[in-house]
């Protein structure tokens, strides 16, 4: 193949794990009336692959976001927002017990490719 010839892929060949989305969906109160937040499912079986950056920061103009984990999603499977927490990520049947927390999300291709999710781990309660 010669220079300046592409290669197309298809993401869904790097994205051999799959995971549940989740998004806090409504405006629940305790009973001392705090915020309560209630996340359920808002996509399961989500193909994806997680991967470790400890200690990463993305910076966008003033903006400084600290994050510890990529996630990568396919374009067309699902549609992450931040603040959307990403579970049960199963590779080979095996589950990881990490809740990621989106920080930022972007087209990371530019053209409707894929998704790049940057997130932190949280302790679930």
């Amino acid at each position: 193949m010669g220079i300046g010839n592409k290669i197309a892929c298809d993401v869904s060949d790097f994205l051999y794990g799959t995971c549940t989305i989740k998004r806090d969906t409504t405006n629940a109160q305790d009973s001392y009336g705090e915020y309560m937040p209630n996340y359920t499912d808002v996509a399961t079986n989500v193909p994806c692959v997680v991967q470790a950056s400890s200690g990463s920061e993305f910076i966008r103009g003033a903006l400084v976001i600290r994050y510890d984990y990529n996630v990568f999603m396919a374009y067309d499977d699902a549609a992450p927002q931040e603040g959307d927490h990403i579970t049960s990520y199963t590779v080979d049947g095996k589950t990881d017990s990490n809740t990621y927390v989106v920080v930022w999300v972007f087209d990371d291709a530019g053209k409707r490719h894929h998704w790049q999710c940057l997130c932190k781990t949280v302790n679930p309660s």
